[in-house]
């Protein structure tokens, strides 16, 4: 089955972790590319990189 992980940016480790988990279900899992600039950050610089996100690359609509 193919499964669309979305949610708040903010939770960006959480979802990586859950794709993992349902990609060994066998299920063909994602998420948006622009999570990848996430990992490892701390809350304030993940908001500052959603903020810039949401104005300056239109998110929505990228995902």
């Amino acid at each position: 089955m193919k499964i669309g992980i979305i949610g708040s940016m903010q939770f960006t480790d959480k979802m990586v972790e859950v794709k993992a988990d349902l990609i060994k279900l066998g299920h063909d899992a994602f998420i948006t590319d622009l999570h990848k600039t996430m990992i490892g950050k701390t809350d304030e610089e993940i908001e500052q990189i959603k903020l810039h996100q949401k104005y300056n690359m239109d998110a929505i609509r990228e995902f």
